[in-house]
């Protein structure tokens, strides 16, 4: 895969112990991770945050949630907090009718592998369709 003009392999193997391995390749000759594994250790790949998101909009109402995130370079928290809930109107751009929650995510570095080209996204915003029932 192809990040920021750099080709990249990422492999995180997420163990039921809660044991994180990091699996993957260098990006160049002499690269290592940085990253010790009893820091990673309890983190969530980036996906899994969504759904630890849907799990607590659909519990608590609420999107105020931290995760902590491993992506193979980097470790860093997702905080996600509630900006506005809409009802929103099918229209002719989509046809959902229904409540939403909006909620504001922002990325807080812990600890990075430097100077490789790793930078992502800083701060978002996602829209998600509150459940009423627990996941």
């Amino acid at each position: 895969m192809l990040r920021n003009g750099v080709g990249r392999s990422y492999g995180v193997d997420y163990r039921t112990d809660g044991t994180v391995i990091n699996a993957s390749t260098p990006s160049s000759p002499g690269w290592a991770s940085s990253i010790p594994a009893a820091q990673i250790r309890g983190t969530v790949d980036q996906l899994t945050a969504y759904f630890l998101l849907e799990r607590q909009l659909a519990q608590r109402g609420t999107c105020a949630i931290v995760v902590p995130v491993f992506d193979g370079s980097a470790l860093y928290n997702v905080r996600f907090t509630d900006i506005k809930s809409e009802v929103l109107a099918a229209d002719s751009y989509q046809n959902f009718a229904g409540q939403t929650q909006l909620c504001q995510l922002v990325r807080e570095e812990i600890l990075r592998n430097p100077g490789q080209g790793e930078d992502t996204y800083q701060q978002g915003k996602v829209c998600m369709l509150p459940s009423r029932q627990a996941i």
